[in-house]
Order: structure tokens, then sequence, then C-alpha cells
């Protein structure tokens, strides 16, 4: 009588584990095609809330890009400058925050980034330059995005 007690009892508790596994991984299934279905958030470059984490540093490129096309320079320029920052966030020389200003993020990039002087100058110039334009409303001349391309280029070179 106890031996076929326990052989039930074993059955049904496999049964159970199956059945869990199961369902784990039908939910998984379920999690990874909304994830893939889900198209990312229109990004307001105007909105003083904007994240650099809030798009990787290819999208950020590609947005750039995009309003580079549009003749829209300001906000292109301003991708550009996510970008940088996204850029940096990954290789660990910034931790991004929406409460950091732009000066706590060369205090900080000359303090990771010892020994890459080329990266602090050239954030410096795109930071200086990115004040200048986004807060003074200076305009933005294909030149002024030209040099800052080039700036962002050498800092993700130079930041490996």
């Amino acid at each position: 009588m106890m031996p076929k007690f326990l052989i039930v009892l074993a059955v049904v508790l496999v049964l159970g584990v199956l059945w869990l596994f199961y369902r784990n991984w039908r939910q998984s299934r379920l999690t990874q095609v909304v994830e893939a279905e889900a198209a990312p958030a229109e990004i307001d470059l105007e909105s003083e809330h904007v994240v650099a984490t809030q798009l990787p540093e290819n999208e950020w490129l590609r947005l750039a890009r995009e309003k580079m096309e549009a003749g829209e320079l300001r906000l292109a320029l301003r991708a550009l400058f996510l970008a940088t920052l996204a850029h940096l966030g990954e290789k660990r020389m910034l931790q991004i925050s929406g409460t950091k200003s732009n000066g706590d993020y060369v205090r900080e990039i000359n303090r990771k980034a010892r020994g890459h002087e080329d990266v602090q100058a050239s954030f410096l110039r795109q930071v200086r330059t990115f004040d200048r334009v986004w807060y003074g409303w200076h305009e933005v001349t294909q030149e002024l995005m030209t040099s800052f391309q080039e700036e962002h280029e050498r800092i993700t070179r130079h930041a490996a």
C-alpha cells in the first residue's frame, strides 16, 4: 500500500514541476514577443527631461542624421551630444543621470578619464559648444556641426 502511494505522489510531483516549467517557458515567450513588437517611444529633443540613457549611442546617431537631413541642426547637435554621453556611459567613463549638469559631467570625466587627455579635451569642447548652442541659442552652421561630429568621433575612438 505504501509503495503505491509514494509512486502516485512522485508522479503528481513530477507533473507539477513539468507544468511549472511549461508555464514559465510560455510566459517568457510571450514577454519576448511583446518586447520585440514594442516600438521605441518618440524622443522629444526639445524636452528638458531627455536623458542619454533613453537610447543607445547608435540610435542617437541615427536621430542626429535624421535631424541633419531635415535641416534641424540645433536638434541634430543635441542628439549627437546625447550620443556622446551614451557612449561615455556605456564605457563607464560617466554615470548618466537626469539630475547632473554638463559641468558635473566635465568634472566626472576629468576624474575617470585620467590618462585620456584627448577624451577630456574633446568632451570639454563639446560641452562648451553644446551649452552655447542649446542655452545661448547660437546658430548652428554646417561647419559647427562638422566640428562637433569630429569631436564625437575623437571621443569614441579614444574612449575604448
